[in-house]
């Protein structure tokens, strides 16, 4: 099934499932990276009018992993979802009090989304932006957000500082740093494929004492964000006795390498992230061609070498 018919399908069950409470409509939203995610908005007399995105759901039904059936139930669960609906309805995300606690950050490309900054404040990091969400609600199943704009600071009447601030913060509590080898990383991915994945040739190639480190968050998501955590790379290299060479291979998630494996090569290493992220990772999930270097004397982070434009 194409994706056009998969998303009129997925409408003509949903209205049939929530009746005439709601108006459905389809609403095509900018997203990272010039993206666009097509969503149904639930369109309600009264109150917010939630959007639920499809995009996701159709790479689960051509990929087997979730029916039609599934699919159509977790989004009415999602509309029909009282918790969620009461929060957003009661007013709580015009108090910052409230919302406090949910705000999250993430790292986006700058060059590849300026349109989208215009409406958001931000803060630049290297060849990034750092932007902010709320979390209205995250569980096993779904992960529930809101993109911060400048109104939202506007009506909360607080600067982007105070927001990065707490942001930063909730981060380091709820997404905490998780860095292993890539190998181990591999081997659990062949393991939950059910064997399905040989990883041989891998194992061969990059001993365990030496290649690359992969640095997240215990979730997995917005891995890239560690970055601005400090004590995890600071650590890091403090064990390891030299400077980090980053790679960032996705915004979910970044490669370490100990500078001396890499030899001054900051350019050959430039091509092979440009080269991953064409052939294997979403233009929605790319963050940068570039190759940042941790300095252990500095404490900070540098450019080693600016790849091309995403």
């Amino acid at each position: 099934m194409i994706k056009k018919d998969f998303i009129y399908e997925v409408i003509d069950r949903v209205r049939n499932r929530v009746g005439d409470t709601c108006e459905l409509l389809i609403k095509t939203t900018p997203r990272n990276n010039g993206q666009h995610l097509t969503g149904i908005v639930f369109k309600k007399k009264e109150g917010v009018s939630p959007l639920v995105y499809l995009d996701k759901y159709y790479d689960q039904y051509v990929s087997d992993g979730m029916n039609m059936v599934e699919i159509v139930d977790e989004i009415a669960r999602i509309q029909e979802d009282g918790g969620i609906q009461e929060m957003i309805g009661s007013g709580c995300l015009t108090d910052y009090e409230a919302v406090q606690s949910k705000i999250r950050l993430k790292l986006i490309n700058y060059e590849a989304n300026q349109a989208r900054l215009e409406t958001m404040p931000y803060i630049p990091f290297l060849d990034t932006a750092i932007v902010f969400y709320i979390e209205i609600d995250s569980d096993s199943m779904k992960l529930l957000t809101a993109a911060v704009e400048h109104h939202h600071l506007e009506i909360w009447g607080v600067g982007k500082e105070r927001i990065y601030e707490d942001a930063l913060c909730n981060m380091r509590t709820c997404y905490p740093v998780s860095i292993r080898p890539m190998m181990s990383v591999m081997e659990d991915f062949a393991e939950r494929m059910g064997g399905g994945l040989d990883i041989s040739m891998l194992r061969e190639s990059i001993p365990r004492d030496r290649g690359f480190w992969v640095m997240t968050t215990e979730t997995g998501l917005q891995g890239a964000a560690t970055l601005l955590y400090g004590d995890g790379l600071k650590q890091f290299a403090e064990l390891d006795g030299d400077d980090i060479v980053i790679l960032p291979s996705s915004r979910h998630e970044v490669l370490l390498i100990p500078q001396r494996q890499v030899n001054g090569k900051y350019e050959s290493f430039s091509h092979m992230v440009e080269m991953v992220n064409e052939t294997e990772v979403s233009m929605e999930d790319r963050l940068s061609n570039s190759v940042y270097l941790y300095s252990r004397e500095k404490d900070s982070i540098t450019i080693a070498h600016r790849g091309p434009s995403l």
